[in-house]
Order: structure tokens, then sequence, then C-alpha cells
């Protein structure tokens, strides 16, 4: 082997000279002046390594704790479910209030001589989703955010709960789709029952 020295590298952290007695002292040198950066440079893999495994773990543990409570894929145990539209029978809660619309001729104004027409509605404690009905979707399409769901009862009914106005109540019927100029929410429901909310 000739007087010219190569070189390797050692674990990736410094060079060696060739073993020639004066590239032993040197090598010796290199070893001295470059542990110290070797030293800081594995202890930083080292920690990235453990940071990135611990990191790891945090996201096995954290889905792990949205599952259990069957939060998975969004789900919200306390979210209720879409109502449906008739002939299913549903119950919903809120303030029974009473509206006044101006009606015909011209639905625009009472003071200039449109009929006044009264109805009653109930203003939700929490918003529903109606799911669309898939006999008649154009009639009944599906809602999201209903907060006030107008009410249609009978003549002799209005007498029967008009000491519910301005209470809590919960009310019972079927849903329909809302298609005249009468009907002032997206939804309406046919009463069937009225009963105060507050027992």
């Amino acid at each position: 082997m000739s007087g010219a020295q190569r070189s390797r590298k050692v674990r990736g952290c410094f060079s060696v000279p060739a073993q020639t007695h004066h590239g032993i002292l040197s090598g010796l040198t290199v070893i001295l002046q470059e542990l110290p950066r070797c030293i800081l440079d594995m202890s930083s893999v080292i920690t990235m390594r453990r940071f990135a495994a611990r990191r790891r773990m945090l996201r096995l543990v954290v889905g792990a704790l949205l599952c259990s409570g069957s939060l998975c894929l969004g789900q919200n145990p306390s979210s209720p479910a879409c109502l449906s539209y008739e002939p299913a029978v549903v119950k919903v809660t809120g303030t029974l209030t009473r509206k006044t619309f101006p009606g015909p001729p011209n639905y625009e104004s009472v003071r200039m001589g449109d009929r006044a027409e009264t109805y009653w509605f109930v203003e939700l404690r929490s918003p529903v989703c109606i799911l669309e009905d898939k006999a008649d979707p154009d009639l009944n399409p599906s809602q999201d955010q209903v907060r006030e769901i107008q009410l249609v009862l009978e003549s002799a009914m209005y007498k029967t709960y008009s000491g519910l106005i301005g209470r809590h109540v919960v009310t019972q019927g079927t849903l329909f789709g809302a298609h005249t100029g009468h009907h002032h929410t997206p939804v309406l429901l046919t009463v069937k029952s009225i009963e105060s909310a507050d027992r």
C-alpha cells in the first residue's frame, strides 16, 4: 500500500486516515476532535426517535378515546336522530307561540286590507333535522336546523290548548312540507295532542 492516505467512515461520524504510523496518530487526533460532535448527533437521533414513538402512541391513545365514546366517524351520542315525515308520528318540544300574518288577497299587509291570519307555532328548544320522504321528495325534502314548526290544528283544539300559549309544551303529530302561501315554516305539524312540558 502506498504512503497516500485513504479515508473510511466510522459509524457515519468521522473519517480515519489509513493505518500507517502517521495515519494512526492523525486518526486518534481526528477521533478526539470529532467525538463530542458524534455524541451530540447520536443523542439527537435517539431523541427524535423517542419523540416520534411518543407521537405515534399519543395518536393511538387519542383515537381510542374518541372511538370509545361512540364519537368515531363524527357520531355524537347526544345528538337526536332526525325526524320523519308522515305517516310517522313524532314529538317536538318547545315554546307554543301565536303569530299573525297578512292573508288574501295580496298576502302583504293587514293595514292595506289583507285579511289577518293567525297561526300557532312551536319554537323548538333544540334544532332538529327532517329526513327526506323517499315517496315524495319534492313535497317533503330533507331539512336541517329546523328551529320553528307551524302547527295545523282542528278548530276545537284552539280553545282546548289556548291556555298553553307562551309555555313549554310537548306536541305530537305528523310532519309535512310547506306548499302554500299559508305555510310560514319549511315544515308543518298536523297536531294530535299538546301537553305541558313543565310537569
